[in-house]
């Protein structure tokens, strides 16, 4: 990435981060004196803010680093493998089994996995997500595990029985 671009993006981020801070703090204060208007020697980063002045900062959307609250309820996941009930899960007619991995090697994030349906040939795929500066392994995981449920559309056999998917996943970096 470009040298400007980047510090284009951290000073809008800078831009932002001072915005979203509470009125109470002193770091707030200085955004009311980057908008007075000055004519000569601006910097760019007093140019970047007199270009964002006019968006409304107060208003941009909070997200949260999780997906779901901590109070919401949870998809239920298998956690061991040793009862049996587990396995009469998994052995089930009509249960798409989808394994995913992904990996980082020589600055490249790639991903793979594999299909395999109820009464089907197993289904491999694999690609590269990205590079590692801008990709990391646990996203590659979530973008294979998207494109296995994105493939795996039940046959037409079992539409009338209910229909599950299992999605097993392993990242090593």
């Amino acid at each position: 990435m470009a040298v400007k671009k980047r510090f284009t993006r951290r000073a809008i981020k800078l831009w932002t981060d001072l915005h979203a801070l509470p009125e109470t703090n002193p770091l707030r204060k200085l955004t009311a004196r980057m908008r007075k208007f000055r004519r000569f020697h601006r910097s760019p980063f007093f140019q970047l803010a007199t270009a964002l002045n006019e968006i409304p900062m107060e208003n941009l959307e909070t997200i949260n680093p999780f997906t779901l609250p901590p109070w919401m309820e949870r998809m239920q996941t298998i956690a061991e493998w040793n009862d049996d009930s587990t396995s009469t899960r998994v052995d089930q007619d009509a249960m798409v089994r989808i394994a995913v991995s992904s990996s980082a090697r020589n600055e490249l994030v790639g991903v793979g996995g594999v299909i395999e349906g109820p009464g089907t040939v197993p289904e491999t795929f694999s690609f590269t997500h990205g590079m590692r500066t801008d990709q990391n392994p646990f996203s590659g995981e979530l973008v294979a595990a998207a494109r296995g449920a994105d493939t795996s559309k039940p046959p037409s056999t079992i539409w009338t029985r209910p229909f599950g998917c299992l999605v097993i996943s392993r990242t090593t970096s």
